[in-house]
């Protein structure tokens, strides 16, 4: 096997711990941060051998895989419609470097309505590689793939977390007023088995507009009237912000729904976020609302205009659950 950079090695070598997560989207977020740190730190020919490490990794053979890794392999020149040939193929395995060849060709120009078929395919792995191109696409082109809307939320039934995953994230960016069922079915996905697509689900209720907040929530409501988006609606009509003396209540309600739900909006930006709401959230007896506490001081769950200085540096306040502060608003 020619030699690497020590630098590429590390980076090959971390990708088969950061693959092997046992958390789907943690591995996925892995495939994606070592393609962008390739994309963006590493010569092309590095490029090309980080693909082919990842898609070794998957393959049950990769130790014969890895005996023939080359750095100096010249990319194989292919049309956009080459690309979507292969991943569209019955065989198709996932092959991250044609992935990202084909977000090239559609940062190009090359039509999004191409997504179309890979976005409904009955492949897993082109399904995935489809829902990667929405949820990594940037926002001037997110907005533009409104037009395969529909199909990006029928990724929200898919039997992969991962997919769904991605498909929340796509959605936010590429929404309009014209889609509340669709935000509707994304805002029920609270309810995901896993905690993961639940998180998704509380990073869209952190960094929604606020009319796509107000339809996720209606039209959660309507599709499932028993659920507990329907109490929302009934107790605070088109306001989704509960004050400092509802807050408590709802973050210690018996529905696991509603405690994400408030414990989402309780660290929502209003301009800034509101330190006492999220010193509320910090007391929850459920570790998953205490969790979404710690992820919003980390800055994984709210906007870059809303921090701040005192979220940022102060420690997590401490008192004792009986003491929640309660400002009397």
């Amino acid at each position: 096997m020619p030699e690497l950079a020590p630098v590429t090695m590390a980076t090959l070598l971390a990708s088969a711990n950061i693959l092997s997560h046992p958390f789907p989207s943690a591995s996925l977020a892995g495939v994606r941060m070592l393609g962008r740190k390739s994309r963006q730190r590493q010569p092309p020919d590095t490029c090309v051998a980080l693909g082919e490490f990842i898609d070794a990794w998957r393959a049950p053979g990769y130790e014969v895989a890895l005996q023939t890794l080359r750095v100096d392999a010249p990319p194989i020149p292919m049309t956009p419609q080459d690309i979507m040939r292969k991943l569209l193929a019955p065989g198709f395995e996932g092959d991250s470097e044609l992935t990202f060849a084909l977000q090239s060709e559609f940062h190009k120009g090359f039509p999004l309505e191409n997504l179309r078929p890979l976005l409904t395919s009955g492949n897993l792995h082109t399904q995935a590689a489809a829902a990667y191109l929405v949820a990594e696409a940037n926002s001037k082109m997110s907005y533009k793939m409104n037009c395969v809307v529909a199909e990006i939320a029928g990724l929200l039934d898919s039997e992969s977390s991962g997919i769904r995953f991605d498909a929340i994230e796509a959605l936010l960016g590429c929404t309009t007023p014209a889609d509340g069922t669709v935000l509707g079915r994304l805002m029920l996905r609270l309810d995901d088995e896993y905690a993961g697509v639940r998180w998704r689900v509380v990073q869209f209720i952190c960094l929604a507009e606020r009319w796509q907040l107000r339809l996720a929530v209606e039209n959660a409501a309507a599709l499932r009237p028993d659920s507990a988006f329907k109490t929302l609606v009934n107790a605070y009509g088109r306001y989704f912000m509960p004050s400092s003396k509802d807050l408590p209540r709802l973050l210690a309600h018996p529905d696991a729904v509603l405690r994400r739900f408030a414990a989402a909006v309780a660290i929502r930006p209003r301009e800034v976020i509101v330190e006492r709401f999220v010193a509320m959230t910090e007391q929850s007896d459920d570790a998953e609302i205490r969790k979404i506490a710690a992820d919003c001081r980390k800055g994984y769950l709210r906007p870059t205009y809303a921090i701040g200085p005192s979220i940022v540096r102060r420690p997590p306040a401490e008192p004792s659950k009986a003491e929640v502060p309660n400002d009397g608003g």
